[in-house]
């Protein structure tokens, strides 16, 4: 399927109604025990071009489709965030 030119798959675009419809609500990542920031790496993890491992993804984070989006380990994407499509 392509959006905006973009070829994105089935797979993806589940991962994205779960991000935007869900997941990027959930509490930051220091609250509970960071489950919320696990949820949102994980599902990232499905979503980005690449994702490093300790990724940190806060909450209201935005980031459009993601899927030309690469980030490294150990890095972080903050709080009501907005980054663009193919961003390494």
């Amino acid at each position: 399927m392509r959006i905006k030119g973009k070829e994105i798959k089935i797979k993806q675009i589940f991962y994205l109604v779960l991000y935007y419809g869900f997941a990027r609500y959930l509490p930051k990542s220091n609250t509970f025990g960071n489950i919320g920031g696990e949820i949102r790496y994980l599902i990232c993890k499905q979503i980005f071009k690449r994702c490093g491992k300790h990724v940190n993804i806060e909450r209201k984070a935005y980031f459009a489709s993601g899927v030309d989006i690469e980030i490294g380990d150990y890095s972080g994407i903050g709080i009501n965030a907005q980054i663009p499509n193919g961003t390494i």
